[in-house]
């Protein structure tokens, strides 16, 4: 049962490290395109 518990604990950390950096990459550059702007 701990196994188990590790193997999904694991994949859910995957999936948010997953989620942070793409909201991360995309606020980074939608800031850039702005800072380019002049906004």
């Amino acid at each position: 049962i701990s196994l188990v518990h590790a193997i999904t604990a694991r994949l859910k950390i995957e999936q948010v490290f997953k989620y942070y950096w793409t909201v991360v990459t995309g606020l980074a550059l939608l800031s850039l395109v702005l800072a380019w702007y002049g906004f």
